[in-house]
């Protein structure tokens, strides 16, 4: 019985934290923009910010209404590492 308890707290210090990102949801769809494996700060200089919204340097853009203000008052993008669409996008609440 100990053993199993043991092993039961082992694997749950083994599971990866979520971080910063932990309970920030999709502005739109409300489904959880995952943890810290999905997501990551995203450079200044790879982002075009338009009135509509977030031009990416992969060629994918964020409508405004779909993006929401970061906590650290810089960009983050979350991925769904299924499909490759960005999931989640964070901005600078400065940010127009």
């Amino acid at each position: 019985m100990m053993r199993v308890a043991a092993l039961m707290t082992v694997a749950g210090l083994l599971q990866p934290a979520h971080g910063p990102y932990d309970g920030i949801t999709n502005a739109r769809t409300g489904v959880s923009c995952c943890s810290g494996e999905d997501c990551a700060p995203y450079p200044d200089e790879m982002v075009k910010e338009t009135a509509a919204g977030f031009s990416l340097a992969d060629g994918k853009f964020v409508a405004r209404k779909d993006a929401q203000p970061s906590f650290d008052k810089r960009f983050h993008r979350c991925d769904n590492r299924y499909t490759g669409g960005v999931r989640c996008f964070l901005f600078p609440s400065q940010s127009m």
